[in-house]
């Protein structure tokens, strides 16, 4: 009985310490930045009210305007506050999260069956990786009140890591992250829409773009080996089975104790 107990534990500590390990490591990544782009939808979302993007914050923002003055692409450059990293022997170093100070802020003018007028800022984003996660400060209008919450989510696997084949220097390396599709959670349409004072026109055309409003791209430089990749939450399924194969090996030991107590007597 002891040692199914004793072989219950190591498999525990192992999923445990696992995420704690990576709870613990905190390593700065300096001079990245990223490029938030709308998407085509999400654009057209903002021209339907008329709506403008500005930067907030130490950021910059790149927006293209078309003849008729309504945008024909929007991006907005933040610059990076730090990174979290998994460091790994004989394993990819793996990227768990990254974040930023500034952001952007939306006006929206009244425009009738669109929008009553409003604004909403959205600054300080974080970017986790385990979980597809990407939170961040939402203020509506200038009531001086702050929401902290999550919204955007991302498929982690699809995230896309390049790094340069010939660097200028051996352990310097220039590297490119690609999140395509950020989509808008429930509680972000909700805080878009109540700040920007969105009426129905207005609401049905960003749930429309919700799916697919923006994308992310980071771009840094580290120093050491070019051996990378982002981190990926395991699928529901996966904790599931090793939550089901826990509790047989409990099951086991118990019956084996059982049929130990029987024998002896």
């Amino acid at each position: 009985m002891n040692t199914h107990i004793r072989q219950i534990a190591v498999i525990a500590g192992l999923v445990f310490g696992t995420v704690s390990a990576q709870a613990q490591v905190a390593t700065d990544w300096n001079g990245s930045a990223g490029t938030l782009t709308w998407s085509q939808l999400a654009v057209e979302t903002l021209n339907v009210g008329s709506m403008k993007v500005y930067s907030f914050g130490d950021t910059v923002a790149y927006p293209t305007v078309t003849p008729d003055n309504t945008y024909d692409s929007i991006a907005v450059g933040i610059p990076s506050t730090g990174a979290q990293w998994l460091p790994a022997e004989g394993t990819p170093n793996q990227l768990l999260s990254w974040q930023t100070a500034g952001g952007f802020r939306i006006d929206a003018p009244p425009v009738l069956g669109v929008s009553s007028g409003g604004s909403v800022t959205v600054s300080n984003l974080d970017v986790n990786f385990a979980t597809g996660q990407v939170s961040a400060t939402v203020l509506a209008g200038n009531s001086g009140t702050s929401t902290r919450s999550v919204i955007w989510t991302f498929d982690s696997s699809v995230v896309q890591v390049s790094t340069d084949a010939s660097p200028q220097w051996p352990s310097l390396h220039n590297v490119s992250i690609d999140i395509p599709v950020l989509s808008l959670t429930h509680s972000g349409q909700s805080l878009l829409a109540s700040g920007l004072n969105l009426q129905y026109l207005g609401g049905l055309t960003l749930q429309v773009s919700g799916d697919n409003y923006a994308s992310l791209t980071i771009n840094g430089t580290l120093l050491g080996p070019a051996d990378f990749t982002v981190a990926v939450v395991p699928e529901p399924a996966t904790w599931t089975l090793m939550g089901l194969g826990l509790v047989g090996l409990a099951g086991l030991s118990r019956a084996r104790s059982r049929q130990a107590c029987a024998e002896s007597v």
